[in-house]
């Protein structure tokens, strides 16, 4: 008897390549940012930090940490919409 050969579960090799040109873009545009920008951004996103470690890596309170994040975000998100069709 044959068994049902669906696709296979994950992404397809296109949406993987999709996903991958993305985060080339958030790359790059992070890579921009000014550095203070820029750290508050990777601690909290990629890190995963929550405030008040970011506060305390950055000299910061949590809220200006929190404050400076959200501009920093702000400033990615212009700097990819420029570059996403």
């Amino acid at each position: 008897m044959l068994r049902n050969l669906g696709s296979a579960p994950g992404p397809s090799p296109s949406q993987e390549a999709q996903r991958r040109e993305a985060a080339a873009l958030v790359a790059d545009a992070i890579a921009e940012l000014e550095p203070d920008d820029r750290d508050v951004v990777i601690l909290r996103n990629l890190h995963e930090l929550d405030w008040n470690a970011v506060g305390a890596r950055t000299g910061r309170s949590p809220d200006a940490a929190r404050m400076l994040w959200a501009r920093a975000m702000q400033r990615v998100g212009g700097l990819l919409k420029g570059r996403v069709s």
